[in-house]
C-alpha cells in the first residue's frame, strides 16, 4: 500500500479518506503528529489521491513542524506593499520555502527568507511563472500577457541599495578543481547587468567572476576573439580579399544601423583602395575614381588637411611625438638608392620666377621640449659587419643659385637665447672641422664701435706671446667619449695658462647631455674652457711690430757703438747727453764698481760690484724709460767686491738699466737682452 504521513488539519485526512471510496485504510488515527500515523489508498484503487479543502483555507505541508509549503485558497483583491487596490489576485499560489513567504507572489514561489511584506522587484504581471527570492532579491521565469502579443519572460530584481547584481550564466562540472568548471564557483561564461541608475544595460561574455569586474559596455568581451560568420553584403557580394565592417546609415529603418560586410573600395565615396596584386593602400591618384590635382588631400589626426598629407598630433598619448617617421629596410641591389625620407619642393615647370614663392625641401620645427631639435640627421653603417662604406654624412646641405640667385647658402643656422650668452652656438661640432675658403669673420669698420688703435707699447712691458707656454700632450678620449676629441699627439696651449695672459681669448663652454627617444639622460654634461686662437693674431702682430721696433733701435745703438768708443756714439745717436753717472767713460775709476758679464746677453747674465766703504745697498733693475722693474739685491753690507745672478728669463729683449745706490747714491749700468 502506499501510504502518505497523516498532516494537520484532520480535514484533509477526511478528503483523502473520501476520495478512495471503499478502499481507504486509516491506521492508528490519531491528532498527533509525531505518533507516526498514515493515510493513503492501496494500489487497486481506481480513484485518484485528493488532497482537499473545500472551505476556502490553505493547505499547508509540515515537517519537524516547521511549515515547509503552502497552497494559498482563493484570494482576490488584495493589497501587496505599495501595489495598493490593484485588485491583486493571489489565489492558488504555491510558496516553497522555509520559512515559507506570508503570501506567495506567482503560481509557484521559492523563497529563503522572510519576505516581511516587501519584494521592489516584484510587479502585478508576475503571476504565471515561477518566483524565486532569497534575501531581497528575485528571480523570476515565466510569462507575461500583452495585448496581441505575450512575451515569455527571464527577469531578475535586486532590492540591494549597496548597486544591482549581475545575471550570471555558469557551467558546473565534476567537483574535484580540476578546471574553472570544477571549482565550486564554476565557469561563468556572460553576464548581464544594469547600471547603476537603471536605465542601461550591459551584456558581457567572459568569466567576470574570476578578476571581479563586471561588464561597462552594450557589449563587453572579456577576453578572446569575436567573430561573425555571415553578414549581408553592402551591395552584392563582396569580393576583395580584405574586408571591412560597415554601418548602414541609410534613411530606411529597417536597413538603418544595420551591421554589413563591405569592399575596402568604396569608390563611390573616393575612399581608400587596397590595389591587386600588391596590396598597396592609395587614395588620390591619377586614374583613381578621385579627382586627381592640388584639390583633394589625406589628414591623419585633422579634419581639414592643408597638404596632400597631413599628420597632426596634439595629446598626451604614450605615442611617439614624430609627426612622420620613416624606417627604410629592404634588400638593394647595384646602383639602387635607399632614402629614410625623400622630400622635394618645387613649383610646376616654369622658365620664370613668381614673386613671393617660395619652396623648402625639408623644414622642421620643434618647440617647447626641454631638448628641441629642429632638424636631426643621423647615418651610421655601425650594424653592417664587412665592407667598407665610401662616405657616411649625418647632414648633406647642397644650394645651387645656377649663377641667378642674390644669395647662396648650403646651411644657414643661427643660435640665440641661451641663459649664458657664452652657449650660444650657430654651428657645434664635436669631431675636426674643414672649410675649403677658411673661415671668415665680420670685420668690417661700419660694424664696430669705439675703435681706438693699440701702439706698439701698448703691451706695457709683458708680452703675452713671450710668457705663453707650448705643450705637447694627448686628449683623454676614453674619458669623454661623446666629445669626439681627437686622437694622437697634439701641440698647442691650456686654456688656463692663456686665460691669465689673454682672458678674453678664452670662454667657458658645456658640452650638451646626451639623451635617448625617450629622453632619458645617456651621457652627463662636459663643462670645460675652449680657446679662440684668433684673438691671438692681433697679439702676435703687436709682438712682431714691438721687437722690430727693438731691432730698428739696436741696430742703431750697434751702429753707434761702432762710430764711438764707450757708447759715447750711440749716445750721440739717440739725443743722450753725457752723464758721468750713465756713462763711465767720464769717471774710468767707477767703470769697475759695477759690471754686467755678458752684455749684451741672451742667458741670465752675473752683475758684478764693489762696494768702496759700507753701508745700506740696494741692486735695482729698471726698464729702458727709467721705470723700476726689479729690487735684486737689498741689504746693509760691508766695503768688498760682490756679484749677483740675475734671472732674465722673464724679461723680453730690449734696454734695460741696473742701478747700484750704496746709501743713496748711484751707479747705472746699461743691460741689453737680445735673442738667442
Amino acid at each position: 500500500m502506499r501510504t502518505l504521513r497523516t498532516i494537520r488539519p484532520l480535514a484533509v485526512v477526511v478528503g483523502m479518506l473520501a476520495a478512495c471510496v471503499g478502499n481507504a485504510q486509516v491506521t492508528n488515527p490519531s491528532n498527533n503528529a509525531s505518533s507516526g500515523d498514515y493515510v493513503g489508498c492501496d494500489n487497486t484503487s481506481p480513484f485518484p489521491l485528493e488532497i482537499r479543502q473545500n472551505d476556502n483555507q490553505p493547505i499547508q505541508w509540515y515537517t519537524d513542524a516547521i511549515q515547509r509549503m503552502i497552497l494559498t485558497p482563493t484570494l482576490t483583491n488584495q493589497n501587496w506593499a505599495w501595489y495598493q487596490n490593484n485588485d491583486l489576485d493571489f489565489s492558488g499560489h504555491l510558496g516553497i520555502g522555509n520559512p515559507t513567504p506570508v503570501r506567495p507572489l506567482t503560481y509557484l514561489h521559492i523563497n529563503s527568507s522572510p519576505l516581511n511584506g516587501i519584494t521592489v522587484g516584484y510587479r502585478p504581471w508576475m503571476r504565471v511563472g515561477a518566483l524565486c527570492t532569497q534575501g531581497t532579491d528575485g528571480l523570476y521565469v515565466g510569462m507575461r500577457a500583452l495585448e496581441g502579443m505575450d512575451h515569455a519572460i527571464l527577469n531578475w530584481s535586486d532590492d540591494d541599495d549597496a548597486g544591482p547584481d549581475p545575471m550570471c550564466f555558469v557551467f558546473t562540472s565534476t567537483p574535484d578543481n580540476a578546471t574553472t568548471a570544477n571549482m565550486n564557483a564554476g565557469l561563468e561564461i556572460a553576464r548581464m547587468i544594469p547600471d547603476v541608475g537603471g536605465n542601461e544595460g550591459y551584456f558581457g561574455v567572459g568569466d567576470f567572476f574570476t578578476p571581479g569586474l563586471n561588464p561597462t559596455e552594450r557589449l563587453d568581451i572579456l577576453h578572446g576573439r569575436l567573430r561573425i560568420r555571415q553578414l549581408p553584403e553592402a551591395s552584392g557580394e563582396a569580393t576583395d580579399t580584405y574586408k571591412v565592417m560597415v554601418v548602414d546609415d541609410t534613411s530606411d529603418p529597417l536597413e538603418r544601423g544595420v551591421v554589413k560586410w563591405a569592399d575596402v573600395n568604396l569608390s563611390a565615396n573616393c575612399d581608400w583602395v587596397v590595389q591587386n596584386p600588391e596590396p598597396h593602400v592609395s587614395n588620390t591618384y591619377n586614374g583613381s575614381n578621385c579627382s586627381w590635382g592640388q584639390k583633394h588631400g589625406v589628414g591623419i589626426g585633422v579634419e581639414f588637411p592643408k597638404s596632400k598629407l597631413y599628420v597632426y598630433h596634439n595629446d598626451n598619448a604614450l605615442l611617439s611625438p614624430i609627426a612622420i617617421s620613416a624606417d627604410s629596410r629592404f634588400d638593394l641591389t647595384n646602383g639602387q638608392q635607399l632614402y629614410g625620407l625623400h622630400s622635394q619642393a618645387r613649383p610646376t615647370a616654369s622658365t620664370t620666377f613668381i614673386v613671393n614663392q617660395r619652396a623648402t625641401g625639408v623644414f622642421g620645427v620643434a618647440v617647447n621640449s626641454r631638448s628641441s631639435v629642429g632638424v636631426h640627421g643621423s647615418a651610421s653603417v655601425c650594424q653592417a659587419t664587412e665592407g667598407t662604406a665610401s662616405q657616411v654624412v649625418g647632414v648633406k646641405a647642397e644650394a645651387s643659385g645656377c649663377d641667378r640667385a642674390n644669395f647662396v647658402a648650403g646651411v644657414y643656422a643661427s643660435g640665440s637665447g641661451a641663459i649664458d650668452p657664452a652657449n650660444e652656438w650657430a654651428a657645434y661640432f664635436t669631431g675636426r672641422g674643414y672649410l675649403a675658403s677658411g673661415p671668415w669673420q665680420p670685420s668690417d669698420q661700419q660694424l664696430k664701435t669705439n675703435i681706438q688703435p693699440m701702439a706698439v707699447d701698448a703691451l706695457d712691458g709683458v708680452d703675452p706671446m713671450l710668457s705663453l707656454p707650448v705643450h705637447s700632450y694627448e686628449y683623454n678620449v676614453e674619458a669623454f667619449p661623446s666629445m669626439h676629441l681627437p686622437l694622437g699627439q697634439q701641440v698647442g696651449f691650456l686654456a688656463q695658462e692663456l686665460e691669465a695672459l689673454i682672458p678674453s681669448a678664452v670662454s667657458g663652454i658645456t658640452h650638451p647631455a646626451e639623451t635617448d627617444s625617450l629622453g632619458n639622460e645617456t651621457t652627463p654634461s662636459v663643462d670645460f674652457k675652449a680657446i679662440n686662437p684668433i684673438a691671438l693674431i692681433p697679439y702676435l702682430v703687436l709682438t712682431v711690430q714691438r721687437q722690430q721696433a727693438t731691432i730698428d733701435q739696436f741696430a742703431e745703438l750697434l751702429a753707434a757703438c761702432c762710430a764711438g768708443p764707450n757708447g759715447t756714439g750711440a749716445r750721440d745717436a739717440i739725443g743722450l747727453p753725457a752723464d758721468p753717472v750713465l756713462d763711465p767713460a767720464l769717471d774710468p775709476a767707477r767703470d769697475s764698481q759695477l759690471r754686467i758679464v755678458p752684455n749684451p746677453f741672451s742667458e741670465p747674465p752675473t752683475v758684478y760690484y764693489t762696494l768702496q766703504r759700507s753701508g745700506r745697498m740696494q741692486l735695482i733693475a729698471n726698464s729702458s724709460d727709467g721705470k723700476a722693474l726689479q729690487v735684486l739685491q737689498e741689504a746693509s753690507m760691508e766695503a768688498g767686491s760682490y756679484q749677483f745672478n740675475w734671472n732674465t728669463a722673464e724679461l723680453a729683449p730690449g734696454m734695460y738699466y741696473v742701478t747700484l745706490l750704496l746709501d743713496g747714491q748711484p751707479l747705472v749700468k746699461k743691460a741689453i737682452k737680445v735673442t738667442r
